[in-house]
C-alpha cells in the first residue's frame, strides 16, 4: 500500500465520515430525493462521488478521482449525470443499464484541461447472485490525454440473508486498464451489506488493497 494511495483513502474517509445517516443500495440512480456518497480506493486509483437522484431514472452529482498510470498521475474533478436506461424487475432479480457521463477538469503535472468521460454500466442481482460490466472512457478536451478502464464482475452469496441480518457475498472482479502499470487486475473481495450500507474489501492476486463503501440517505 502506497503512500499515496493512504493519503488519497484517508482523504476520501474523512469526507465519508462527516455524519451521514445510512439507508439503502448502492447504483448510480436510486429513487428519487435520495442522496449517496460513494467511494473507492485502490493503489493505482480512488474516487469520491456525491450525487442525488432527480426525478424517476435521472441523477446529478460531482466526482473526484485519482489515478496513477504508467506514465502519468491524473486528477480529475466533474460534475455528473447518470441516466437509468433500461430496468427489469424480474421474480426475485433485477437488472439494470446505466450511462454515467461528467463533464469538467482534468490535473497533469499542475496544468488544468477541460474533459469528460462517458460509461456504460449493465449489472443483475438477485438475493444469491450477481454479474456486473462497465466500459468507461475519458478524454480531455484538447486529445492529449485518454483512458479507457473496463470492468467485469461474479459473485455468489453464501446464504439469503435477511435485512435485518449482514448479506455477504463473495465476488471476483477482473480490470482492464491498458494504460496502467498493471494492465490486468483479478480481485477476489467480500461484500457486506447491512441495512443498506454497502462496503467491499480485497485483495487482488498482486497484493494490492481494494475498499469500497457506499451509503444513501
Amino acid at each position: 500500500m502506497t503512500h499515496a494511495f493512504v493519503c488519497r483513502l484517508g482523504q476520501c474517509l474523512l469526507a465519508l465520515a462527516c455524519g451521514l445517516p445510512l439507508e439503502a443500495a448502492a447504483r448510480p440512480v436510486s429513487f428519487v430525493g435520495s442522496k449517496m456518497v460513494m467511494l473507492s480506493g485502490q493503489s493505482m486509483m480512488s474516487s469520491l462521488s456525491v450525487d442525488t437522484t432527480l426525478g424517476r431514472g435521472v441523477a446529478l452529482g460531482a466526482t473526484y478521482g485519482w489515478m496513477q498510470r504508467r506514465s502519468d498521475v491524473l486528477d480529475h474533478a466533474a460534475v455528473d449525470l447518470n441516466l437509468l436506461l433500461w430496468r427489469l424487475n424480474g421474480q426475485g432479480y433485477q437488472a439494470n443499464a446505466f450511462l454515467l457521463g461528467n463533464a469538467g477538469v482534468l490535473l497533469e503535472r499542475g496544468a488544468a484541461r477541460p474533459a469528460g468521460a462517458l460509461s456504460l454500466e449493465v449489472d443483475a442481482e438477485s438475493r444469491r447472485f450477481y454479474a456486473l460490466a462497465q466500459v468507461r472512457y475519458l478524454r480531455s478536451l484538447d486529445g492529449r490525454t485518454e483512458d479507457v478502464q473496463g470492468v467485469a464482475r461474479v459473485g455468489a452469496a453464501p446464504f439469503v440473508a435477511e435485512f435485518t441480518q449482514i448479506n455477504p457475498f463473495f465476488i471476483v472482479q477482473y480490470q482492464y486498464l491498458p494504460r496502467f502499470a498493471q494492465a490486468h487486475v483479478v480481485t477476489p473481495m467480500l461484500r457486506l451489506l447491512y441495512r443498506g450500507v454497502l462496503l467491499e474489501v480485497g485483495i487482488s492476486l498482486r497484493g494490492e488493497p481494494l475498499v469500497n463503501v457506499t451509503t444513501e440517505f
